[in-house]
């Protein structure tokens, strides 16, 4: 063929590109907007799958108009769709996937609640299941702001998987504290005892514990060492050296405090403590007491009294 009867071929294919090589003349946003809702209302799980492909794009061309009732109904009925696969995705423990359909609910939900605490919870499971910290900083935020939401009189109407909402914000401190530990002991403890006094399940794990204990002995360190630097130097008055002293002392006494409440509260999760956890425990205990004497007795009744705040 010529060349000149190629492109001629090719110009007049072009202008029937609309009609033929690129299927029918688009829809109308009437008729889209029909063909969506004929199938959502269909049983089939196949046909609730179209439709929703269908509102993405819908959404996608029509979605700027905020105040259209059609787009309304639409949005509505792809928040609804996403919602129920982000369940699903949870129940099954798909929770990466469940991270992505869950930030696009909240695009056009921002202050759905119940999206943001199950995000601060698979980026949590993420950390555990797979040592992964990629979503770390976002299930924190989450976290953070699903507690600002629910200390400030939000009410849900499920706050599953948690048990109420005394346990979903227990169960937000303890992640942000969990999350917290590498970078910030410090905070990462006081979100830790901030999640054990709420009435959940929580105040009878081990772990929150044990970080505080972790904390402590961290904080004891420091001490010592300042200790150590102003009294070679003879820089402190004996007046300055006794106040050290006690607060030393007083610092021990937070420790075994965490070291027993670690200890008993894995008898509750009925795991093993750590062999180290007693150990510690005993070297402070004889340090404070002179001997072990009484010392199963202080674990025993170790949560008969509440624990104070391990900051203040």
């Amino acid at each position: 063929m010529k060349p000149f009867a190629l492109f001629a071929v090719i110009f007049a294919l072009a202008l029937t590109a609309p009609y033929s090589v690129l299927g029918q003349k688009k829809k109308s946003k009437e008729d889209q907007y029909k063909d969506i809702v004929k199938l959502a209302q269909s049983q089939k799980p196949a046909d609730k799958e179209k439709a929703y492909k269908q509102a993405e794009e819908f959404l996608t061309e029509f979605g700027a108009m905020k105040d259209d009732e059609q787009v309304g109904r639409i949005l509505s009925f792809a928040n609804r769709f996403r919602l129920l696969v982000f369940n699903q995705l949870l129940d099954r423990n798909k929770n990466a996937e469940a991270f992505a359909i869950g930030e696009k609910i909240l695009d056009s939900d921002p202050e759905n609640v119940y999206v943001k605490m199950n995000l601060a919870f698979a980026g949590f499971q993420i950390l555990l299941n797979n040592r992964d910290r990629s979503y770390s900083r976002d299930a924190m935020d989450f976290a953070k702001e699903s507690i600002a939401a629910l200390e400030g009189g939000a009410e849900l109407p499920t706050y599953l998987p948690f048990k109420d909402k005394d346990d979903v914000l227990a169960n937000m401190y303890y992640i942000i504290g969990t999350f917290q530990l590498e970078p910030n002991i410090k905070e990462a403890a006081s979100n830790l005892f901030k999640a054990t006094t709420f009435e959940s399940p929580v105040k009878g794990k081990s772990f929150p514990y044990y970080a505080i204990a972790e904390y402590y002995e961290a904080e004891n360190e420091r001490r010592i060492k300042a200790f150590q630097t102003r009294h070679a130097s003879r820089q402190a008055t004996d007046a300055e050296f006794q106040v050290e002293q006690e607060a030393r002392l007083d610092l021990y006494d937070r420790m075994m405090d965490a070291y027993a409440r670690a200890i008993k509260a894995s008898e509750i999760e009925k795991v093993a403590p750590q062999p180290n956890w007693k150990e510690r425990l005993a070297v402070i205990y004889k340090v404070r007491k002179g001997n072990e004497t009484g010392i199963d007795g202080f674990i025993a009744n170790v949560f008969s009294s509440p624990m104070r705040n391990p900051v203040n």
